[in-house]
């Protein structure tokens, strides 16, 4: 069974801070913090306050900050211009994926990201090392997983899966697209500070699956969002948790609140793990 986790936050929560290096941190933040705890995707979607111009451009911002930080320390000079969006990623900590924790000299069965790109010599993929490497096999262009066949001949192949590049982006023009298009097929939870506490005995077999957690906006919460969108988020939630119950300040920020409640699912999910008999 897939217990892949998805998040999805609206593009708003980035206009809270000024252009520049503040939205930046943001950005970085949602992305860092998510990667930590392994989320496969996050879905940015509109609320009914922000217009399509500014959800755009966000999404613009985020895609640029992604393909940034996504991409392996050792390739980015050579795949990433400079854009005047990305001033300031040096001043921010590096993501440090495992998938780019690698070794300057290749070995034989060692796996990596690589961009690999059809030539006229072939197909190659640029490993980080200095020299291209030919792929054997199909040519899939683009960052991708390979593994080394021959070091003193330089060829490698490209994979499937096993390394883990951060959470993909999806963008959705409102909150009840994200809803329409995930009910059903994951467990959908919201977070709001009139939630219940965390039912950890209750939960811990329960979130063994896929699924869909919902943040709302810094300015409205997501129940306000979706009476504004005209429908009833009750209707599409398993349940609404308040993370961080007893909370001694007025707002808890975005990314605060993904971290806290990233960490409590993974200890759910581990507690679970852990009671699991053996197969």
């Amino acid at each position: 069974m897939s217990d892949e986790i998805y998040v999805a936050l609206p593009t708003s929560v980035l206009l809270a801070e000024p252009p520049g290096l503040p939205r930046l941190m943001k950005a970085y933040q949602i992305l860092r913090y998510s990667s930590i705890f392994g989320v496969g995707k996050i879905v940015f979607y509109k609320d009914f306050s922000t217009s399509e111009r500014s959800h755009e451009e966000s999404a613009v911002f985020l895609e640029k900050v992604w393909n940034y930080y996504r991409t392996p320390p050792y390739l980015r000079k050579k795949l990433i211009p400079i854009d005047r969006d990305l001033r300031g990623v040096g001043l921010l900590p590096p993501l440090r994926l495992e998938a780019f924790h690698v070794s300057r000299k290749p070995y034989k069965g060692q796996v990596r990201l690589a961009h690999v790109k059809k030539t006229r010599e072939g197909c190659l993929a640029d490993i980080g090392v200095g020299e291209e490497y030919f792929v054997k096999g199909e040519c899939k262009e683009g960052i991708k997983q390979v593994r080394v066949v021959d070091v003193d001949r330089r060829v490698v192949e490209v994979t499937e899966g096993g390394l883990y590049t951060g959470p993909e982006l999806e963008f959705k023009k409102s909150l009840r697209e994200v809803v329409d298009e995930y009910a059903g097929r994951s467990l959908i939870l919201a977070t709001d500070r009139r939630g219940r506490v965390p039912p950890i005995h209750e939960y811990a077999r329960r979130l063994n699956k896929t699924m869909l957690v919902l943040f709302g906006s810094p300015s409205h919460g997501l129940f306000e969002m979706a009476v504004a969108e005209g429908f009833n988020l009750r209707m599409y939630v398993e349940d609404v948790w308040n993370t961080i119950p007893g909370q001694r300040v007025v707002t808890v920020r975005s990314e605060e609140a993904l971290v806290i409640t990233l960490g409590i699912i993974n200890i759910l999910r581990k507690t679970w793990a852990g009671l699991r008999p053996a197969e």
